[in-house]
């Protein structure tokens, strides 16, 4: 939203990695604090993305995500 990417989960989030369609790792982002909520910048092309989140109980949940510029 807004060139932001924001993911909110139940668990404390240890990281979230985004991938591109084709499965290349496009950046892993890392809370600053214990936290079960991630605002980051995401100066990326309009797309569809792949959202790896990994909790801190060891779940790991995937999304996907349609990034568009102008909604």
């Amino acid at each position: 939203y807004q060139k932001n990417l924001m993911v909110e989960a139940a668990q404390y989030i240890q990281n979230v990695e985004v991938y591109d369609i084709s499965g290349k790792l496009i950046n892993t982002y890392m809370p600053k604090n214990k936290s079960m909520k991630i605002s980051e910048s995401f100066i990326y092309a309009e797309g569809v993305y792949l959202v790896k989140i990994k909790l801190e109980n060891g779940l790991i949940v995937t999304k996907k995500l349609i990034h568009r510029l102008n909604p």
